[in-house]
């Protein structure tokens, strides 16, 4: 096995997107992460602990699951800027 990244807690939700790479969050430490295709690691979501499942929005943000309640970041801008206020809902699921 070859690891990819290191100095993670806990790895979930890994979502492959065409334009930004390997989604995946660390549940212990926080927030969502993308791996490129050329290994870069970048932020999605910083310090957001509990994320666990995630999938993309079909107009091209991501919704993440969090102890029932459901996050969608927005889609990204042309020059791939996303809005810093995500929409949340909080529904029993």
């Amino acid at each position: 096995m070859h690891a990819l990244a290191k100095g993670y807690g806990l790895i979930e939700g890994p979502v492959w997107d065409p334009q930004r790479g390997l989604l995946f969050s660390d549940v212990l430490f926080g927030g969502v992460f993308a791996l490129s295709r050329d290994g870069e690691v970048s932020s999605v979501f910083e310090h957001r602990r509990g994320i666990g499942g995630m999938a993309l929005h079909v107009a091209g943000g991501l919704v993440v699951m969090k102890r029932g309640t459901a996050t969608v970041s927005p889609a990204r801008s042309r020059k791939g800027r996303s809005s810093p206020s995500p929409t949340r809902w909080k529904r029993k699921l």
